[in-house]
């Protein structure tokens, strides 16, 4: 997010073995916005591309590898827990009413808190819940 303008996204898709509800095996996609154009109207006032907000062009590929060596640096850390903090510091979600989809169903909630697991500890109107799983949205009230 930039200015509250998305200009990335991740989307996991996992197959969970019926026996234990582990999970079996996970994709994950990112996407990134990185050229400039003429977004599509439905979403010209939610996303944007890095270009947008930077004065220097860097070729796509040149992005992707300084992104991987980053992204391969903070996968080492992943066993200990000292990235969790800066996470918590930087969460777009955390302190945020949301919309959650999941299981075909959506409903609002409010982010109390980012658990040590990374799950988020959400209020909805039945009380306070963790959410593991499924899609959240953020839409910033404009004035």
């Amino acid at each position: 997010m930039i200015n509250d303008f998305k200009i990335a996204g991740i989307l996991c898709e996992a197959s969970l073995e019926m026996n234990t509800a582990k999970i079996d095996h996970m994709i994950v996609g990112i996407g990134i916005n990185v050229h400039s154009y003429t977004m599509p109207e439905e979403l010209k006032n939610i996303a944007e591309c890095i270009e947008d907000f930077c004065s220097v062009v860097i070729p796509r590929e040149q992005l992707l590898i300084d992104f991987f060596n980053i992204f391969y640096q903070d996968y080492c850390q992943l066993s200990s827990s000292s990235w969790l903090n800066f996470y918590r510091q930087h969460s777009y979600v955390l302190h945020q009413d949301i919309t959650v989809y999941e299981n075909n169903q959506s409903y609002q909630a409010y982010v109390l808190d980012i658990n040590d697991d990374a799950s988020l500890k959400i209020q909805t109107e039945h009380g306070i819940k963790t959410l593991n799983s499924g899609e959240v949205s953020i839409r910033k009230k404009t004035s």
